[in-house]
């Protein structure tokens, strides 16, 4: 017995979530009672997707318009954008250096130490897609951090020179150098392509905080047929006062700089709920959604349950 309970307390603890973690988290189940939420039971954080436009391609790969909400205390607020690929690359302070010794002192199997190295891939839910180093890097006096490519946790392989991400499925996303034409800065995405010969285009309207908002989303499915999408203004960040597709408008409708309402060019809409607690963490949690059919879902803004 003796034996047996000192085996148990060698054991490695089980590592316990971070609380209010932000996104998807990897190797994690979510509790979904309804079709547009994720509620992540670990970390308290409930995430809200809604498909608010989608157009069929080649090959079966649909260009879909995704808008997700995130209640995480440390997150929380609406996105906008393209489902399945990083709205944005953004490089870590100091990824521009040369390595020194004291980096060599680091253990290469740490992959938490490499990866505040590596560049973060920002997704819709405001997650952060684990990464590492596709090969270790070395001392070299003219080689900074830079210069070495990036292993993403789907296997996707990111060439940060070039600023493109190749995805196994065979998707390339291309990100923007700088600031120019439809590019608001560094790092956003600018162009994705499969192997169906998709290619989509993105321009981007540079908005405060360094964020930017859609302004154009164009489909080429390589045959003479192209498809664009436009957006409106807005005074958010993220999401746009319309969005527009052959004459088809989709209305979005703010109060006190919160969506409160989306609106479809033909039926009834969307309506949401958020809580105000100025001061509190919780303040700005959706705590209700009313869906297009009238039916009301109560979330609780500090749990994220959804109570039907």
């Amino acid at each position: 017995v003796v034996g047996v309970a000192a085996g148990a307390a060698a054991q490695t603890p089980v590592q316990v979530a971070a609380p209010d973690e932000k996104g998807f988290q990897p190797n994690r189940d979510y509790l979904s009672l309804l079709p547009f939420e994720a509620f992540d039971t670990a970390s308290n954080n409930l995430i809200l997707r809604f498909t608010d436009l989608a157009l069929p391609g080649n090959g079966g790969r649909s260009l879909r318009i995704e808008r997700v909400f995130s209640n995480s205390t440390f997150g929380k607020g609406w996105r906008m954008g393209i489902a399945g690929v990083p709205m944005q690359v953004v490089e870590r302070p100091g990824a521009d250096r040369w390595l020194t010794e004291a980096d060599l002192t680091v253990s290469p199997w740490d992959l938490e130490q490499e990866r505040r190295k590596t560049p973060s891939f920002q997704t819709l839910e405001q997650g952060a897609i684990r990464t590492t180093y596709l090969v270790q890097p070395m001392y070299h006096p003219t080689t900074p951090l830079t210069q070495y490519n990036v292993l993403l946790s789907n296997f996707g392989i990111y060439d940060r020179v070039a600023r493109i991400l190749n995805q196994p499925d065979g998707t390339v996303a291309t990100y923007c150098a700088e600031a120019s034409g439809g590019c608001p800065g560094e790092g956003w995405l600018q162009q994705v392509t499969d192997a169906f010969g998709n290619t989509v285009t993105v321009t981007w309207v540079a908005t405060e905080g360094a964020q930017a908002r859609l302004a154009s989303v164009t489909q080429d499915l390589g045959n003479g047929e192209v498809r664009e999408i436009t957006f409106g203004e807005s005074d958010d960040p993220w999401i746009p006062g319309s969005m527009t597709y052959e004459g088809r408008t989709s209305e979005y409708g703010f109060v006190d700089g919160q969506l409160r309402t989306m609106t479809p060019p033909e039926g009834s809409g969307w309506a949401f709920e958020y809580k105000s607690a100025p001061g509190d963490l919780d303040d700005g949690k959706i705590e209700k959604v009313t869906t297009p059919q009238g039916g009301p879902s109560s979330m609780s803004g500090v749990s994220g349950f959804i109570r039907l």
